[in-house]
């Protein structure tokens, strides 16, 4: 999704009055040099351009106020971006209001980019000192995590053979082959093929490691991790345990806490899926508890929220699919860092209305309402605004506006 730095004569302000307090991981943008202050005047002529981070897959876009009106003269213009450092590629008509220019290859990574449309271009006419449009725009320094490893059975009877599984997920967009190079799967000496899925969004991608062998003793699955090949700091290894093929026992023991909440529990063999749990897995003395059994995984789910540490007791009886009991009960303990009420604005820049609707994206954690204040900024205080505020900005809004709406809005389930 192309993000946007909005501009327009008439601006409508957003407010929603929590904090943000939770990520995944904190990439950090290169410093900004000097730069240039805007001209209030070009918001007479474009709505919108691209925000200052990008994802190194993304286009640099203008969007006008005004149609394009000849498209064949402007895809023909090679003087219609200046972007420097410099980037190859094309120019592209996204619909009748946006330019854009679509890199070649993906972008260099941690870098910035000073971007000057060329308006006189498409505007004839125009004022010298608005003829050249200028906005700056960066890309993030390379990051990623390895999570969710975890031992497969791949048979429901012959237990002989496992597979193991994980996720790969970068903090901006990275070439296939590159993430490919990042891990390392080891068996002692023995290195084992990596199977991939990588998703569209770029950023997300599963492995697989096929066909492990249990055999009469324990043995330790390394995935190596180094971010060398894409410019990133992480580095480590992930351990996992492959049981011996005889023995039926818990392997790991997880809070999630993202999507919906449960307690994974994975064990060495296949589950029975027909059996009743009740009792034979406990969380404190939390009652109501119901089981979810896919393959050698079970997942406990309560009425209740999970809030903070939790014993878990694992007690023998459990069954795997060929009738063999648990025979050795287990206690662990698990933590969920249950986020603070807040709200994560999704994007950055300003919120253009259109036709006077206007669709504000925003997450919410822990939270039943939000307040949402609208305060409209007068056209011709736009220059008094923009002495004191970036376009994002919220300083002095009560001398350059008026308040428009004030709203409790309620958040359901759906």
């Amino acid at each position: 999704m192309q993000k946007f730095i909005s501009k327009s004569p008439k601006l409508a302000i957003f407010t929603l009055v929590a904090l943000f307090v939770s990520i995944i991981w904190i990439v950090k943008a290169k410093p900004h040099g000097k730069r240039k202050t805007t001209n209030p005047a070009f918001a007479a002529y474009i709505s919108a351009f691209s925000s200052n981070v990008i994802m190194r897959n993304e286009a640099f876009v203008v969007k006008l106020n005004k149609p394009i009106g000849d498209s064949a003269s402007v895809l023909s213009n090679s003087d219609l971006f200046d972007i420097s450092p410099s980037v190859k590629g094309k120019i592209e008509i996204t619909d009748a209001y946006t330019i854009s220019f679509k890199p070649e290859k993906p972008l260099p990574r941690h870098t910035e980019f000073t971007v000057k449309f060329n308006l006189a271009a498409i505007i004839k006419d125009i004022a010298a000192d608005l003829s050249t449009f200028e906005f700056y725009t960066q890309t993030i320094q390379q990051a990623f995590e390895v999570s969710n490893t975890h031992m497969y059975a791949t048979d429901a009877v012959n237990y002989k053979y496992v597979n193991a599984k994980g996720t790969l997920l970068s903090a901006d967009f990275e070439e296939e082959q590159l993430i490919e190079a990042l891990l390392t799967a080891t068996v002692g000496k023995t290195t084992y093929k990596l199977i991939w899925q990588h998703h569209a969004d770029g950023v997300t991608h599963d492995f697989t490691i096929d066909i492990l062998e249990r055999i009469n003793t324990n043995y330790c699955l390394k995935i190596a991790y180094n971010g060398k090949a894409i410019e990133a700091k992480n580095e480590g290894v992930v351990k996992l345990d492959i049981p011996s093929l005889n023995e039926f026992k818990v392997l790991q023991v997880e809070a999630q806490n993202k999507e919906e909440q449960f307690i994974s529990v994975f064990f060495s063999d296949p589950i029975q899926p027909n059996q009743d749990l009740a009792g034979l897995l406990r969380v404190d003395d939390m009652a109501d508890l119901r089981f979810s059994i896919f393959n050698n995984q079970i997942k406990i789910y309560a009425d209740a929220q999970f809030i903070g540490i939790k014993t878990v007791k694992i007690n023998t009886g459990i069954s795997n699919t060929i009738g063999n009991k648990l025979a050795l009960g287990s206690v662990h303990t698990v933590t969920f860092n249950n986020e603070l009420p807040a709200v994560n604005i999704v994007g950055k820049g300003v919120i253009m209305p259109d036709e006077g609707k206007c669709l504000f994206p925003f997450e919410a954690t822990n939270l039943s309402a939000v307040d949402v204040s609208i305060v409209k900024i007068f056209e011709q205080n736009i220059p008094q605004f923009l002495q004191v505020n970036t376009l994002e900005g919220t300083n002095e809004l009560r001398r350059v506006g008026q308040p428009l709406l004030k709203k409790k809005v309620l958040l359901g389930k759906n």
